[in-house]
């Protein structure tokens, strides 16, 4: 309906046959073939993908760092053995980095069923620290050239006894974050800042799978949740 009285407008689509595509002026194309789950992964990424590319961006090394996170999936899931007892969770992120943590969050609710916020790193507090304690893990997603807020963040959550898990890349300096943090995984550097945040998302994705199948829970089949919105 917001579309349908638009005569020139670009979509970014999975489906070549689908009404969006048919109306729009100039389709393109993610060709990733059907994304079966209900909760989109693959067509988010490529999505992502697109709109970079659409600016210029180069995303050279971002299948390889892709493939290094999934050749990792057993270190993702142990993290997500650690964290599956848990029913709430923040995600922080800044720049960047912030859609990442909405979309993790999104993730562990659609699929996970748990209770999950994102957050910019740099706000947390101006309201969300309320809620850090010993029941509630904080993930921060940090790529190279976080804001400062980041470190003094997670100190303020370590000191109230919060549970702090980063996802970062090589090229971060791990002297600068705390000595404390419960747990780091570190992704391959793609030695630019929009893939690399499109890897540690893929981490994110892996988590809440992980965390949704040790709980019994179809991940591809969320309750409540459906392809297309009709109403």
């Amino acid at each position: 309906n917001a579309l349908k009285d638009e005569r020139d407008f670009t979509c970014i689509t999975n489906n070549q046959h689908s009404t969006l595509h048919d109306m729009s002026h100039k389709p393109i194309m993610m060709n990733v073939g059907p994304e079966e789950a209900v909760a989109a992964t693959k067509t988010f990424t490529m999505s992502c993908m697109k709109l970079c590319q659409s600016a210029g961006i180069s995303l050279d090394r971002l299948q390889s760092g892709i493939r290094s996170v999934l050749n990792r999936a057993g270190e993702i899931k142990e993290i997500a053995n650690r964290i599956m007892g848990y029913e709430h969770f923040l995600f922080l992120g800044d720049r960047q980095n912030y859609p990442i943590a909405l979309e993790g969050a999104l993730k562990f609710k659609e699929v996970a069923y748990v209770h999950a916020e994102g957050t910019p790193s740099s706000e947390m507090k101006h309201g969300p620290i309320a809620l850090v304690d010993h029941r509630v893990p904080s993930l921060f997603i940090i790529t190279e050239g976080f804001s400062p807020e980041t470190l003094s963040n997670i100190q303020e959550i370590k000191s109230r006894r919060g549970f702090v898990v980063v996802i970062t890349h090589h090229a971060v300096d791990n002297d600068l974050l705390c000595q404390d943090i419960d747990i780091v995984f570190s992704c391959q550097n793609t030695g630019e800042h929009y893939s690399q945040s499109l890897v540690l998302n893929v981490v994110l994705q892996l988590l809440s799978y992980y965390i949704a199948v040790g709980r019994g829970i179809n991940p591809d089949r969320p309750r409540n949740l459906a392809k297309c919105v009709t109403v």
